[in-house]
């Protein structure tokens, strides 16, 4: 990505996804999304077009991607989270077995649940960690987004005509090029009480997943940066530098050998006292896990667990977090009859990548824009962008609240 003094070179880009769609008042904006008057900012700025990709675009790879750090909610009554922490073990049940419908209300977002003002801080705290026991290091003047995988997939679906009424994506600048983007959410929960909704993923992650930590821990979120070590900023999301958050179901348990157990490089560390970071505790425990032992975990009915549809929706999600493998239940009547096991670059998948690219070109082109526009609204400016359909409606907030603190805001700058 280019530097912010060189800017003028994306205005066509920009001008190209322009469009002078401003509506008369932000009313109308929350009847469209269902989003309260409290969340949304009052001043309609311009709106996105979804862009056109040139055909002889390259195509968007991630070629290589480091983990810098990690971390679980702690089941607490104040947010606390613990570092590296660890999702749950994975435990091979025998098939078939029996799984219920999803009842009862489940966190969709834990970050946004439990830190509805500052949902990025605890990648920040996770990261710094990291860094402190020289297990990462990231040059954060140099990155380009900061953003949550779910962000991206809202960004996406945009693109591909499946809006996500009530989600809205906040944006700040920090240093000279690099953008904060944080979903908002009015309800970060979904509730199935209320009706039958053929859903069984929990109930099935619950069964198939070792209980052992559940008491303790709930969601297992890992953080990526696409461009650190050695490799070229250039080889990944086509010279963007992204540090990306992502939740993770499980890991498989290495249990044959000491030295296989440490051929994982998996580290366990002894829970430490906590410290806390603004209104957020954090706690030391957990597993330090190889990337290739993460699992992404779902379940589908027979007829649609091996559709271009189902791998066109779940694909972004593994694609952008780069998880390494896919476990897939296939369900009939809550009775699992299978699990078919996947990994990110087998024949399937990477014909799901291939056909997904034109509109893996065109968020690259959103993304674009997205950066120049922050960029010229400086530091002090505070957009939020809504999904209205055919265009992202960009709005400036009143309320010039960071969304972390200015101590987390000074890495951006570069230091002299």
């Amino acid at each position: 990505m280019a530097s912010p003094s060189s800017s003028r070179l994306f205005r066509p880009i920009l001008a190209d996804l322009l469009r002078a769609n401003r509506p008369s008042s932000c009313a109308r904006v929350r009847h469209a999304h269902q989003v309260s008057r409290k969340s949304l900012p009052a001043t309609p700025v311009l709106s996105l077009r979804i862009p056109e990709a040139a055909p002889e675009a390259a195509d968007v790879k991630i070629d290589d991607s480091h983990v810098v750090g990690s971390y679980s909610w702690v089941r607490n009554p104040e947010p606390t989270i613990s570092v590296p922490g660890r999702p749950f073990r994975w435990r091979a049940r025998p098939i078939p077995f029996m799984i219920q419908p999803d009842k009862g209300e489940y966190v969709i977002d834990d970050n946004c649940y439990r830190m509805p003002a500052s949902p990025l801080l605890p990648l920040f705290c996770a990261v710094d960690t990291y860094a402190d026991a020289g297990e990462s290091n990231v040059d954060w003047p140099t990155v380009d987004f900061v953003v949550d995988v779910q962000v991206l997939e809202s960004l996406l679906k945009w693109i591909r005509g499946h809006p996500r009424p009530g989600i809205h994506i906040d944006a700040q600048l920090a240093g000279t090029r690099s953008v904060l983007l944080s979903r908002r959410m009015d309800k970060p929960t979904v509730e199935y009480n209320k009706k039958f909704h053929g859903d069984y993923n929990y109930d099935f992650a619950y069964l198939a997943e070792s209980t052992v930590s559940n008491r303790e821990h709930s969601t297992y979120q890992r953080i990526i940066n696409y461009a650190s070590g050695a490799i070229s900023p250039s080889d990944n999301m086509n010279g963007l530098n992204m540090v990306v958050r992502h939740e993770g179901d499980s890991y498989i348990p290495v249990t044959e050998t000491p030295t296989a157990r440490a051929g994982l490089h998996m580290k366990e560390h002894v829970p430490g006292a906590i410290h806390r970071i603004d209104n957020l505790r954090i706690s030391r425990g957990g597993y330090r896990l190889q990337p290739s032992s993460l699992l992404e975990v779902s379940c589908r009915t027979q007829g649609n667990a091996d559709t271009l549809k189902y791998w066109a929706g779940m694909y972004p999600h593994v694609f952008f977090s780069q998880i390494p493998q896919i476990y897939t239940a296939i369900v009939h009547c809550g009775r699992v009859r299978d699990i078919v096991e996947r990994e990110l670059n087998d024949k399937t998948l990477t014909g799901v990548n291939a056909r997904m690219q034109e509109d893996f070109k065109k968020l690259k082109l959103v993304l674009d824009a997205i950066q120049q526009l922050v960029v010229s609204h400086g530091k002090d400016g505070r957009l939020c962008l809504v999904d209205m359909g055919s265009v992202l409606q960009v709005l400036e907030k009143d309320d010039k609240t960071n969304c972390v603190s200015e101590a987390i805001l000074a890495r951006f700058d570069r230091q002299e």
